[in-house]
């Protein structure tokens, strides 16, 4: 649930925070410290551009409202649902800060969460 969490989390930034979502590269991505070949599904997400910002395992979230904190940080209020628990909607709120268009940190209450794009 924590990593789900965090991923989650992320998905939500996918509102106009910059034209159509967050200055990233779609794609999937994996925890940073984990090679792309390697990486387990629970260490796995998916940037699309926009609606839903990254995709976890089993949770999808939806922002509720995206605010820039600085050229490259970004507070995220979103509605999220663990699939594999119906009903189990939650909001949550994150910090994300784009690093690069293919590296992201996530915080919130879970934690942290570091991932880069694999190709």
């Amino acid at each position: 649930m924590f990593l789900v969490a965090i991923s989650a989390a992320v998905m939500a930034a996918a509102l106009p925070a910059h034209a159509g979502g967050l200055p990233l590269e779609r794609g999937s991505y994996v925890d940073a410290n984990t090679p792309c070949r390697d990486a387990p599904t629970s260490a796995r997400s998916w940037y699309g551009g926009s609606g839903y910002v990254i995709q976890a395992p089993h949770a999808h979230c939806e922002a509720v409202h995206v605010r820039r904190r600085s050229s490259s940080v970004f507070e995220v209020m979103e509605t999220c649902r663990d699939e594999s628990m119906p009903h189990s909607d939650y909001r949550i709120t994150e910090r994300i800060k784009v690093i690069d268009p293919m590296e992201y940190l996530v915080r919130n209450n879970f934690g942290r969460f570091h991932a880069r794009l694999c190709r």
